[in-house]
């Protein structure tokens, strides 16, 4: 009998594990993660994510809207919609590439965001680790390009 408790405890661990897992998956079609690592043992990346669609709530707003009349108030709740569908994105993205950073080992101790580009629902964020790159590091990741 603790021999099952045990396995169930196990079972309900895993199947957590997987339900927690990033949604990312959902909404990026493809990613990319592009490391360099400097002369001076500064750790670089660029993450890129594409995105499929807009998301479902952001959709349904803007499908609203245009049944609607007004053209100036539309207009600007438009922009409204795309200003917070890129925000939404880009906290996607976020969230995907600290899984990424997570599960590769890249950058151990943190990182800083040196500039992000949004554009055409393909998110493009460039950073720099907070620790310099050891001799594994440099034969691990090298510049992967």
């Amino acid at each position: 009998m603790p021999h099952r408790i045990g396995l169930i405890i196990v079972a309900i661990a895993l199947l957590s594990a997987c339900a927690t897992g990033p949604s990312r998956s959902k909404n990026i079609t493809n990613e990319s993660f592009l490391t360099d690592i400097k002369e001076n043992d500064a750790k670089l990346f660029v993450y890129i994510a594409n995105f499929k669609s807009r998301p479902v709530k952001i959709d349904r707003q803007m499908q609203g809207m245009r049944s609607s009349g007004g053209q100036q108030g539309q207009r600007q709740s438009m922009s409204s919609l795309r200003s917070e569908m890129a925000l939404e994105q880009e906290e996607q993205a976020i969230e995907a590439l600290e899984y990424k950073l997570q599960t590769s080992g890249y950058c151990r101790q943190g990182y800083f965001i040196l500039g992000n580009y949004n554009q055409f629902g393909s998110v493009e964020i460039r950073g720099e680790c907070q620790e310099s790159a050891t001799e594994s590091d440099k034969q691990l990741f090298g510049n992967v390009r």
